[in-house]
């Protein structure tokens, strides 16, 4: 009977050890849980967070801010970080491959008079934004591929940018005539047409610019014996034609 009562006490103890030992890792798991969960928090609302080892947007913008950098490269933004990009008033360059917002949010950006190099990937500017771009006078790069830009909007950007020196601009409301606008450019060295109709009568607005040094044409309406005369009449022109030298090029073999 004594025995009984012993082994029915050690029983008895290990339950109650065993069951205390399974509430005490129940509750360091929930302290453990908490503790993720508070630094979730704030991570995800520290303005420097990222997500994985690649920083946000807003955590770009704000370093950007932080070193008195000049330069800022996004991979996307919407129409709220523009807000946070126009108190960077220092800003020189500014690249956004994933335009999140609309050509009229650019008005929000109209106070960075700095900007030398402005490339909005996928945004399809339109000559109402034409205003906005003819503020930042200083430019020397843009870079539009996927403008919606007519030749008056065109024209009317070009007269205010005298300093480009390397032009990319997209879009099928341009024609020859706003092409031609091109020559008032003094700098211009470095030239990318994507999807612009241009035609043989285009071209011919090239024929005399011989301090351009590189004319690429993608899509275009031109012929081949249009881009021969091109060739011959400036012959040091690097030239390309759907990302490739055409085969009267006599600069193929130097690139």
């Amino acid at each position: 009977m004594i025995q009984a009562r012993i082994v029915l006490a050690v029983a008895l103890v290990a339950t109650f050890v065993l069951g205390c030992s399974q509430n005490e890792s129940r509750i360091a798991d929930a302290k453990t849980n908490a503790t993720s969960a508070q630094d979730s928090a704030a991570t995800t609302s520290s303005p420097n967070n990222s997500i994985g080892n690649h920083p946000t947007t807003n955590g770009l913008i704000e370093e950007c801010k932080q070193a008195g950098d000049s330069k800022l490269i996004l991979p996307k933004a919407s129409s709220r970080d523009l807000l946070r990009i126009a108190s960077l008033d220092g800003l020189e360059v500014l690249e956004i491959s994933q335009a999140d917002f609309e050509s009229e949010d650019l008005e929000t950006l109209s106070n960075l008079t700095r900007l030398k190099r402005l490339r909005l990937e996928d945004l399809a500017a339109t000559d109402e934004t034409v205003e906005v771009l003819s503020e930042f006078v200083e430019l020397e790069i843009l870079n539009l591929p996927a403008s919606r830009i007519g030749d008056a909007g065109f024209q009317s950007l070009i007269s205010k940018l005298p300093q480009l020196t390397l032009l990319r601009i997209g879009g099928t409301q341009l024609s020859d005539r706003g092409i031609s606008s091109i020559r008032s450019l003094p700098n211009l060295r470095f030239l990318h047409l994507v999807h612009v109709p241009i035609t043989d009568a285009g071209l011919q607005t090239f024929h005399q610019m011989h301090d351009l040094e590189s004319l690429y044409i993608d899509g275009d309406h031109a012929t081949d014996d249009g881009i021969q005369q091109l060739l011959k009449a400036n012959p040091g022109l690097h030239f390309h034609r759907n990302q490739t030298h055409v085969a009267d090029d006599p600069n193929a073999d130097g690139h």
